[in-house]
Parts: C-alpha cells; structure tokens; sequence
C-alpha cells in the first residue's frame, strides 16, 4: 500500500509516521514491507524491544481464548510487547492478556486509527490508547474493508520478532496468511497444537507438518526462541518486578506481598486499601496470575518458596 495522502487535520492524539523519521519503527524499515506512511495513536514506538504477535481465529474456542490469554499475560509480565489486530475471538483474549499483565500490547488495524473496529471492542481499543498503541496504514477517518486486512496482517507480521499462530483454518484464513508473511519475512513462526479433530487446529497443524513452524506450548517456549534468536536474556527475577501500568492499588499489594505471603487482614493494614478495595485488587490480580492463594487462606506471589505449598 504506501499510497494514501490525508490533507484534512489529524484526530485527536493522532500522528503520521514515515520511514527515516523519528518514532517509526525499526521492524518495519524492511522493503519487502513497504509501510510509509504509518498513523499512530499511543506510545511512542521507536523502541518497542522484544515483540511478539498473537493471532488466530475470529471463531476461537474456550481453550484457543484461555492459550491465547494466558500466552500474551506471560509474555507482557516478562517484558515483551504483544501485537494483534483487535479482532474478535484470538487477537482481543491477547490483548486482554496483555493489559491484565500491566503490559504494553499494540493494535494494528484494518480501518483509520481512530475508526475502532469492530465496535464491539470499543471499551478494549480505548483500554490500549491509554497504555499501548493502535497502528494502521490506512489514513484516520478510512472505515474497515476486506482489501485493508492483508495490508493489516503483513504489519502484525513486520512488527513481531516472533509470531504464534493459536487457532485457525489452513489456507485461506487471515491468521494463517499473517504466519505465512511472518516466515516470509524471516521471523519465527510458532503455533499452538490443538485437538486434531478441531476444524480450528487445521492450521496450527499444516505448519507443524509443512516443518516451517515450531510447537507452541508456554510462554517459556517463545521466550526461549526469542532468546536463540536476538541473543535475548531478560533476566527471570524482572518477570517478578511489578508493571508500571498497575493501577495504584494492585501495586500496592505486590509490594506488600514482596515481604512474603499475608493474610487480607495483613494486607489491609500495610496497604491501606479498605476492604472492599482489596478484595477487587486481589481478584484482578490472581487472574492475571501475579498472585495466589494457598492453603492456608494467604496470598502470596506465585513463585515466593516461603508460601510452602505446591505451584
């Protein structure tokens, strides 16, 4: 694409990007991805680090949103960026990850940036300009069409060090073609193995059996490619260090709980939180898997040795 000229003011919070400019981002200055100008609205992309998309199927079942979810919480916790679509189903589970994780997660969009599709994501897009970012090609006020999402796909690819494919159909599907441009694009291709009676492991399993892709089962496993391949070792003790993005309250139970595992009377009297409070605080955060319960009725970090109980 690279085509489109916009003369009329830029939305609110919006900006153009061109390539040799300050802010584009580095993975996309690649001619084989031709993207200039970009529009964004969010942080400041010049240096993103690490960054991994997460797509799949509009159609996703139970298990691909729990992977999906669980894949991108893990990543954002241990400092990568995760990158989709916003899309129903797959894309939106990993972006919802993401933010629960206190991450940085970027959209990239079939439509203007500033056009939120689809609308039945409207709160989850207004949750990422807040703390990620939205990009799209296509200029602000563009609506969403069929011929923009291939445009879309080969961004999501462009931006990610690695890619993993959750769920989708072999062939034609926009999550397949998105890992076929990735390995075009020489960028690893991981894909997570399904029940092989689902219409939607199709995919994930035609890359396994083509020998293009690598089996997906943790996130560990993506760190771990990522390692081999940028010489990468984020250190594990920063998985456990708390987001900056942590709404105040959730922040100050991590802290708290850094001096070991407490009780919620505990807990109330070193954060201050009252109690109703806490409890929501509580219950965001063992979600996004920052805390646990264990046995004995405490909370504690999920990998604090002096809880005393198994993982």
């Amino acid at each position: 694409m690279g085509c489109y000229e916009r003369t009329a003011p830029l939305p609110a919070g919006a900006r153009v990007l061109r390539r040799g400019e300050s802010g584009y981002p580095p993975m996309l200055v690649d001619p084989r991805l031709n993207v200039d100008p970009l529009w964004a609205i969010g942080v400041d992309l010049a240096d993103l680090g690490p960054s991994v998309g997460i797509v799949g199927t509009r159609r996703a079942t139970p298990y691909g949103l729990d992977v999906s979810g669980r894949l991108a919480r893990d990543l954002a916790s241990a400092g990568i960026c995760v990158v989709s679509g916003l899309a129903l189903g797959i894309d939106a589970a990993a972006h919802e990850g993401a933010l629960r994780a206190g991450g940085l997660t970027v959209a990239v969009l079939g439509s203007g940036v500033d056009v939120p599709y689809p609308m039945d994501n409207a709160r989850l897009y207004r949750r990422i300009v807040e703390t990620g970012a939205i990009l799209a090609e296509v200029p602000p006020g563009a609506d969403p069409r069929k011929e923009h999402f291939p445009s879309r796909n080969r961004i999501i690819a462009g931006l990610s060090h690695a890619l993993v494919f959750v769920q989708g159909r072999a062939g034609r599907s926009g999550a397949f073609g998105t890992a076929m441009r990735a390995h075009e694009l020489d960028r690893d291709v991981m894909v997570v193995p399904g029940d092989v009676r689902a219409t939607m492991s199709s995919g994930p399993h035609a890359i396994l059996k083509e020998g293009w892709g690598h089996p997906c089962t943790s996130a560990q496993d993506v760190l771990d490619m990522l390692g081999e391949t940028l010489n990468w070792d984020k250190p594990r003790e920063e998985a456990r260090a708390i987001p900056p993005t942590l709404p105040e309250p959730q922040r100050r139970v991590l802290a708290a709980l850094e001096e070991g595992p407490g009780s919620m009377d505990l807990l109330a009297s070193v954060t201050g939180l009252d109690p109703r409070e806490l409890v929501l605080a509580l219950a965001d955060l063992e979600l996004a898997g920052f805390v646990r319960r264990v046995p004995d009725g405490r909370y504690a970090r999920p990998s604090d040795p002096r809880s005393l109980t198994h993982p």
